[in-house]
């Protein structure tokens, strides 16, 4: 059976910029099978990196992460999440800003799916989220 990985952010306190990480593993099912979660201060997003490792070892047959993210957090989270994946997982992002889905990778086989970006704006902020090889990828195969 395959296990999931979902992260949902919460923002916890504009004033403080804390933000509430929770990491969902599920099932094909989606019946949850394990469920932590960490608080992190939004100008120290690299604290969550350890977190995401010990749940690669303790379950290395993870294979989807989905995260869900607030709009003002989503730019900086998906800038860096790439880097955290241990390279050995085949894993796909989908990540969803304000509820749609943007973008996924998948690390195994190096496709990328996208909702067709409705604006400039929208592309530029792809553009600046993915390399130039994940972005070329992305408009070429629509």
């Amino acid at each position: 059976m395959k296990k999931f990985l979902k992260i949902n952010a919460y923002i916890i306190s504009e004033e403080t910029e804390n933000i509430d990480l929770r990491f969902n593993i599920i099932d094909e099912t989606s019946t949850r099978l394990n469920v932590s979660s960490i608080n992190i201060n939004r100008k120290k997003l690299s604290a969550f990196r350890p977190k995401l490792y010990q749940i690669f070892n303790d379950s290395p047959d993870l294979f989807i992460f989905e995260i869900e993210l607030p709009h003002i957090i989503s730019k900086q989270i998906i800038r860096r999440i790439n880097q955290y994946i241990p390279h050995n997982i085949p894993a796909v992002i989908l990540a969803k800003q304000i509820g749609e889905p943007i973008l996924k990778i998948n690390n195994n086989t190096s496709k990328i799916l996208i909702n067709k970006p409705d604006n400039v704006r929208e592309q530029k902020w792809i553009k600046e989220t993915v390399s130039n090889f994940w972005y070329s990828i992305i408009f070429n195969q629509q």
